[in-house]
């Protein structure tokens, strides 16, 4: 398909919204897999319903697939080096159908983001971003922790984000003042309450003290500044929250902390690991 019809693939967008782990597998032959099952008659695991409205788009794919191998031995004793638009065509409706049935079976085995929380979501990876751009230009992170991938911050980055995003970004994905809790994203609709009291305790800090957060909150092993007990309450409830993110969404977090790495890390110095593969991730 990639050399018969290159500008005419389906689109794969969706495949923003599945999860990680979707993609550890050999997808494809899983998905081909289940195709086959689900159109012999047999359901997915606890799953009876959802099998039973997408059996008929699995039974479409088989077909599909089937006439895309026919036309294909025909043309190999032909010429293996020409796609003819009965080829082409096959081949562009074998591709739309096995995206549509792509999303429709894994929808069915993990939950997918709708659109509404994919866009809040995004929301956080672009706060996410604008922190630790602000973090580095306030001298709080090092470049080199960057370019790095230093895993110190993954949780330096949602820590400065509530100070941010409740701060310096006041109408952004924390906006907790104007935003009811379902128009936050999930993953701090738990702290909605708790948001909002911190928000209130950090307008009400100097410059000074601010910025004494900033550091502390910086620091994976400091236990905040006891001497003050605004801030040092301030830190509790901030390091709270964020290292409970990593705790009850880890899959979310890792999928937003790999975009921003993405987006910020200096593509001029190279490196042979990838935030996948350090030991320290989650």
């Amino acid at each position: 398909m990639e050399e018969a019809i290159p500008g005419q693939r389906a689109s794969r967008d969706f495949r923003s919204k599945f999860p990680d782990d979707v993609f550890e597998e050999n997808l494809s032959g899983l998905l081909w897999f289940g195709a086959e099952c689900l159109a012999a008659g047999s359901n997915i695991l606890n799953r009876e319903c959802q099998s039973a409205s997408i059996r008929p788009l699995a039974k479409a794919v088989t077909r599909s697939l089937e006439t895309v191998r026919c036309l294909l031995r025909e043309q190999c004793l032909r010429n293996p080096r020409e796609y003819p638009a009965p080829l082409c065509h096959a081949l562009h409706t074998f591709d739309r159908l096995f995206a549509e049935f792509e999303l429709s079976y894994v929808g069915a085995m993990v939950p997918i983001q709708s659109a509404q929380e994919y866009h809040l979501q995004q929301e956080v990876v672009v706060l996410f971003s604008e922190t630790l751009q602000w973090a580095v230009d306030a001298r709080l992170v090092d470049r080199d922790m960057v370019d790095a991938y230093d895993p110190a911050l993954m949780f330096t980055i949602p820590r400065l984000a509530i100070v941010a995003g409740l701060v310096l970004f006041p109408e952004g994905p924390l906006d907790v003042e104007h935003r009811p809790p379902l128009h936050l994203s999930q993953l701090y609709r738990p702290f909605y309450s708790l948001l909002r009291k911190i928000g209130k305790l950090l307008h009400g800090l100097s410059p000074q003290e601010l910025r004494c957060l900033e550091k502390s909150l910086c620091q994976v092993q400091d236990k905040g500044q006891e001497g003050d007990q605004v801030v040092h309450h301030l830190f509790v409830c901030i390091a709270g929250v964020a290292d409970q993110l990593q705790t009850n969404f880890a899959t979310e977090m890792r999928h937003i902390l790999k975009q921003v790495f993405a987006m910020n890390a200096l593509p001029s110095h190279p490196r042979e690991e990838q935030p996948d593969d350090h030991p320290y991730w989650p």
